[in-house]
């Protein structure tokens, strides 16, 4: 017999599922050995597993502000360094500078990967001897005595090139540049390498791409500087160390360590959960190998396709082990409900698989899709997220519903003698809140919407945020640095221009390089609210440094000359004095030109609104001349912007997913609808929760809405399910209410208190980001199980009011 607004699945679902699921308990000896062997093949891969934090990885190799920082690199170099700030009692001490002197030499001798080591030691110095240009190092002669010493000081003061890079501006705190290879091969490439840019051409789009060093090639030049540097005797000298790479790889040591922690502790809650409530080995046993199980396989997948974990994978064992241990309860616990009431053991598996196994497996689906929505995301983390989560849930449902079955099989199964009319405590409270939910069902409607609405007036509040530093606590020994670093040396973050003259030589003309000296005046001068650009570099510093050292070294001579064919004799002798930092900011062919932009760290939505504040009057200042915009300064603009376009698309984009499984489960285009209100409220709640809090939306937190509606339509799917089946028996809404929360409720309340657990461990993260994920999706499934006790109840009985089925 079928119902009015809740029609029964077809029998052929229920048919399959109970006939697979059968079929494995007969051959339990071979369904064991094949899940074994799945699980053993990709258990092989784990090893390969790589670990990456950079912020260019977070983008698509074809996205083309990637590109652009790749042809960046390729032209010019790594942009991201490694500074060094030393702060003695006095810099310009002969004593301080010895052991400056001693680092110095360390790092160029004993660091791995390493492109240049640059300080006050090696720090060029241009000056002019007669008609010729000689271009050597500061320290080129070492000074014997404190008036040589003093005539140093003053001589690195008074050069502006120094400033804020290797001297800070009271000179009180020098600073050491470790710039790391760009390419594995070691071969930097000074050539033209147009393809990464706008108008790149064809052909040259065409070159293989290089290896640039992987994270783990760059952990180990970080690890190498904090060696070497807590190795040298510096006695009362504040050292810090600070710079993307070193960012990175303290986040990647936190995520790993946080992930073997978290994930432990998830199992080992769980485990006593499930001791706890079943009493019984085997009932900690079955869930706890399936997700084990699911969790190897899904690992082991990212690693046989060379997908990398990111800070984001950190929650990808805890998710598989939350939904896959749901999937494993409600089937137990419907088994161990008939065996324990006398039925036999193949009875009440063959029970349970027709029970619950349509909600086990629409449930895997409808979680998966939830997640899917993150598959078109542009930032690759995240798309990663919602490729290879769902992938580990349809493969926790399916060993629920293939390997429990078989493992009951063999374990030993013993029944607790329990009577028909048995009742527990939790069942009773249960029963009573869908019975109350259905007595009051237009009260109980109402005063849900009231709190929903109340709730997501907050959701316009909810603010974008990209900012990898503060993932870290605020009393962590980077972020503590980075501080320092900012403070006196002008920060280790910087917004690359790469410009394009259009033309051949076209860089000696001296109006094009009063455009770039403009340019980064403006900068200069124009900080904004959250940093300020305290360091430019670009080939016009280079000029007026050349064009002083030929003209004595006066102050006035400082300036670029009007004469173009001066500047290309001028920048030809640069060239021929030996020295190599034109590749830095030119290409071979004086076309291509970089201009740095260096500034404090901040968050990268400041970046997105600096650049889009002074757009306009950059532009006007190039002129003619061909700008892009590039760096970790820009990857972490763009990647804050694609953060909002993430979340409004796959939001949108899981809601539609999971509808119309709903209605296809449920037969009914109403009800299917309907029963997204149970599901749509928690999230809107939780989303409203987090702008009334302040709590911004971040690469982490942009999961919590994806994951909670995939997570909470399951808790709907059971009580839709049991409500089906118990009011096809009984005909009456209130007795099929009461017998569908005595049924599955008890398996929700667990299942809720697993996956708040599992979550909820994440609130004692060191990430304050990570913290709000696991809380706000702790939170978001506490209501959710709420709102199935009492808002779905109360939906049925508006649906059907007094009327019976037949």
């Amino acid at each position: 017999m079928t119902t009015e607004g809740v029609k029964e699945s077809p029998r052929g679902l229920d048919s399959f599922i109970a006939s697979l699921g059968m079929t494995a308990y007969r051959h339990p000896w071979m369904t064991v050995l094949v899940v074994l062997a799945g699980v053993g093949l990709l258990a092989s891969q784990l090893p390969k597993i790589e670990f990456v934090m950079d912020v260019d990885r977070y983008l698509r190799t074809d996205d083309p502000v990637r590109m652009d920082y790749d042809a960046l690199r390729d032209q010019f170099g790594r942009d991201e360094i490694i500074l060094i700030a030393l702060e003695p009692p006095r810099v310009f001490d002969l004593d301080f500078l010895t052991k400056l002197h001693t680092l110095h030499q360390r790092l160029e001798d004993e660091l791995p990967w390493l492109g240049e080591v640059q300080s006050l030691i090696n720090a060029r110095q241009t000056r002019g001897v007669g008609d010729s240009l000689l271009v050597d190092e500061l320290l080129e002669e070492w000074p014997a005595n404190a008036e040589d010493v003093e005539v140093l000081r003053r001589t690195a003061i008074a050069n502006p090139f120094y400033r804020n890079l290797y001297l800070s501006e009271d000179g009180s705190t020098t600073g050491i540049v470790v710039r790391p290879l760009t390419h594995q091969s070691g071969v930097e490439d000074p050539d033209d390498v147009l393809s990464g840019f706008s108008e790149a051409s064809d052909e040259l789009s065409e070159a293989p791409a290089p290896s640039y060093l992987t994270g783990a090639q760059l952990s180990e030049v970080v690890a190498g500087v904090r060696r070497i540097v807590s190795e040298t005797d510096l006695p009362e000298t504040r050292t810090a160390i600070a710079g993307v790479a070193v960012m990175n790889e303290e986040i990647q040591r936190q995520t790993l360590d946080d992930m073997v922690l978290f994930s432990s502790c998830a199992f080992g809650i769980v485990a006593f959960l499930l001791s706890a409530v079943f009493r019984r080995v085997s009932a900690v046993l079955l869930p706890m190998g399936v997700v084990f199980a699911s969790v190897v396989v899904t690992l082991g997948a990212m690693a046989a396709l060379g997908r990398p974990v990111t800070f984001l994978s950190q929650v990808v064992p805890s998710f598989i082990l939350a939904v896959g241990v749901g999937f494993v309860v409600h089937l137990l616990a419907i088994f161990f409900q008939r065996f324990d009431r006398g039925d036999t053991e193949v009875a009440a598996v063959e029970h349970a698989l027709h029970h619950a196994g349509p909600a086990i497996a629409m449930s895997g689906l409808t979680t998966a899709s939830g997640m899917m929505s993150f598959l078109p995301s542009e930032l690759v983390p995240i798309r990663d997220v919602g490729a290879f989560v769902p992938f580990g849930v349809l493969v926790s449902a399916s060993l629920s519903l293939v390997l429990v079955p078989a493992l009951i099989a063999l374990l030993p199964m013993r029944a607790r003698a329990i009577g028909p009319d048995h009742e527990l405590a939790t069942e009773r409270i249960l029963i009573a809140c869908g019975r109350f939910a259905v007595r009051h069902a237009r009260a109980v409607a109402g005063l849900s919407l009231l709190v929903v609405l109340i709730a997501a007036a907050g959701i316009p509040r909810i603010v974008r945020e990209y900012n990898p530093l503060e993932w870290l606590p605020e009393d962590n020994t980077v972020r503590l640095d980075q501080s320092m670093i900012d403070s006196a040396l002008g920060g280790s973050t910087s917004l690359e221009l790469v410009i394009d003259t259009g033309r051949e030589n076209g860089l000696y003309e001296p109006e094009v390089l009063r455009r770039f000296e403009a340019i980064q005046a403006y900068a200069e001068e124009h900080p904004s609210d959250h940093f300020a650009f305290r360091k430019t570099l670009s080939v016009a510093d280079i000029v007026k440094e050349i064009h002083q050292a030929l003209h004595e070294g006066r102050p006035e001579a400082y300036a670029i000359s009007d004469d173009g064919r001066l500047v290309a004799q001028e920048l030809l002798l640069f060239e021929n004095s030996g020295n190599d930092d034109l590749e830095d900011v030119v290409d071979s062919g004086f076309r291509l030109a970089r201009v740095t932009l260096k500034g404090e760290h901040a968050d990268g939505k400041h970046y997105a609104e600096y650049v889009e504040e002074h757009r306009d009057a950059f532009g006007e200042l190039m002129g003619e001349l061909d700008l892009s915009y590039t760096g970790f300064f820009t990857m972490a603009s763009h990647v804050a912007m694609l953060i909002v376009e993430t979340a409004i698309y796959s939001y949108a984009l899981a809601f539609a997913l999971i509808t119309p499984l709903m209605i296809l489960f449920m037969r009914s285009v109403r009800t299917g609808i309907l029963s997204m209100a149970p599901n749509l409220s928690p999230i809107l709640i939780t989303l409203g929760v987090m702008g009334w809090a302040g709590i911004a939306m971040d690469v982490f937190t942009i999961l919590i809405a994806g994951i909670a509606l995939g997570l909470v339509v399951d808790d709907t799917l059971h009580i839709l399910n049991g409500f089906r089946r118990e009011f096809a028996r009984s005909q009456d809404v209130e007795r099929a209410v009461a017998e569908t929360m005595r049924t599955t409720g008890r398996a929700l309340l667990f299942t809720t208190l697993v996956l708040t657990s599992a979550f909820g461990i994440y609130g004692l993260a060191s990430a304050a980001t990570v913290v709000h994920f696991g809380l706000l999706t702790a939170l978001a499934v506490a209501l959710a199980f709420v709102f199935d006790v009492l808002l779905s109840p109360a939906l049925i009985a508006l649906v059907y009011g007094d009327r019976r089925a037949g």
